[in-house]
Formats: C-alpha cells, sequence, structure tokens
C-alpha cells in the first residue's frame, strides 16, 4: 500500500481507492540541535516540514533536519527471531529443571496406544 494525501493505493489487482482520515500517515521529522546535539523529533504532512524548528531539550532554533531510520512493524516470529540467543539457553536450562515444562510431556506420557488404552 502506498500513502497518497488522504488516501491509500493498492498495488495489486485493480487499483482501489480506500480514504482515510488526513491525519492518518504522517511522516516523523527528526532535527539535531546545533548547539545541544539532542534529537527532537516533528509529525507533520509532507506539505508542511518546515527546514528547522525549536529544539524540545534547549530551545535554539539551530537545529538540521537529519535522516532517521525508516519504522518498521514486525510480526511476532520475527520479533522471537531477534531475541539475544542467551535467551534460548535461560528457556532450556528452566526446561530441564522443570518437567512439567516439558513440551513432550504429554506424549510421553500417553504410553501405548495400539493397545487402545494407556499403561499406567
Amino acid at each position: 500500500m502506498y500513502a497518497f494525501g488522504s488516501s491509500i493505493y493498492r498495488p495489486r489487482g485493480s487499483l482501489r481507492r480506500i480514504e482515510y482520515s488526513q491525519n492518518l500517515y504522517m511522516p516523523i521529522y527528526e532535527y539535531r540541535c546545533k548547539v545541544c546535539s539532542e534529537i527532537s523529533s516533528l509529525m507533520t504532512s509532507v506539505s508542511n516540514k518546515p527546514k528547522a524548528i525549536d529544539c524540545e531539550h534547549c530551545e535554539s532554533n539551530q537545529t538540521v533536519r537529519v535522516i532517521s531510520l525508516p519504522s518498521v512493524r514486525l510480526s511476532n516470529l520475527s520479533k522471537v527471531e531477534r531475541l539475544d540467543p542467551k535467551y534460548d539457553k535461560m528457556v532450556d536450562t528452566a526446561m530441564a529443571s522443570n518437567p512439567a515444562a516439558d513440551p513432550d510431556r504429554l506424549i510421553n506420557r500417553r504410553g501405548d496406544i495400539s493397545k487402545g488404552r494407556r499403561d499406567d
């Protein structure tokens, strides 16, 4: 999807136009202060972007727009994949010390199913 004005355009299939409110998709511009070197953010439309703003930290008007990283929405799976590997070790240790945490415990407990009943 692409944001364009107050509409979203879908690139696939037939071009459908979906109406949205004017304030839904607005870029966030970041400015670095030349006095205190802090970053200030401003959310505004593309047509209204100022060349400089007042610093949120020291209130100086000597700011320069900087290029910032884009925002990316991650799925839960990709969030888990980005976790530090030390968490894998922590989970393995916790599962080894607690038999109830073993995901295969119900499969192991079922016994021989070929006889139609569970061995106790």
